[in-house]
């Protein structure tokens, strides 16, 4: 894993992660992990795609924290265009955890 994926929650947001996968395998890995993550957590308003992408903001920019302060991470961004990916997937924001992936290097 190792390439650029941008994630749209609906069409209200959408998220840079640089190392979010580039073949549909990692693209769901990634995916899969967030969501996984955010069962544990009591509001997760999988209806708010502004709301959801944010969860997911800080979920990336988490993993990608370089020491202790956590405005220290890198590889996250929220971006205006899709095309910044070589995989990207759209999440519906429908109250579920459905996903589908739009782009990767397996499907182009």
């Amino acid at each position: 894993m190792g390439a650029r994926l941008v994630v749209k929650f609906s069409n209200e947001a959408m998220v840079y992660l640089h190392n979010g996968g580039e073949y549909a395998a990692d693209v769901r890995e990634t995916l899969d992990e967030f969501f996984g993550e955010l069962a544990s957590v009591n509001d997760k308003r999988l209806a708010d795609a502004p709301y959801l992408a944010a969860k997911f903001l800080v979920w990336a920019a988490g993993k990608g924290t370089r020491g202790v302060n956590p405005l220290e991470f890198l590889s996250v961004g929220i971006v205006n265009d899709a095309g910044y990916g070589d995989a990207v997937a759209y999440v519906p924001c429908d109250g579920t955890t459905n996903y589908s992936i739009e782009k990767s290097l397996d499907n182009d």
